[in-house]
């Protein structure tokens, strides 16, 4: 009998925004920290729900990240100066966590 070896990849699209419990998903350090260590996120996490759509939109209005497409669904994450002065004036030492 014949014998073949298939492999299957799937794609979550996915880089922990969503795991991440609603309480986080309102810190916009944390989420920040997240992004930051990510250096990215897909459309579809980010919109995942209105707690963490608002939280993502917030951190791009407040000018600590810029967020630039790349191929459809991700985005890049870049923090900005006001970004790493934020996770430093919240805590977090750059791109290693918080502090606690």
């Amino acid at each position: 009998m014949a014998r073949h070896n298939h492999h299957i990849h799937i794609d979550t699209f996915d880089t922990g925004l969503i795991d991440l419990k609603r309480k986080e998903q309102r810190d916009p350090a944390f989420v920040l920290n997240h992004l930051a260590q990510s250096g990215e996120f897909s459309n579809f996490e980010a919109t995942d729900n209105q707690v963490i759509a608002r939280t993502v939109q917030r951190l791009i209005d407040n000018g600590y990240m810029i967020a630039t497409p790349k191929i459809y669904p991700w985005t890049e994450v870049k923090l900005t100066t006001k970004g790493y002065k934020f996770l430093e004036d919240n805590g977090y030492f750059g791109l290693g966590g918080a502090n606690g």
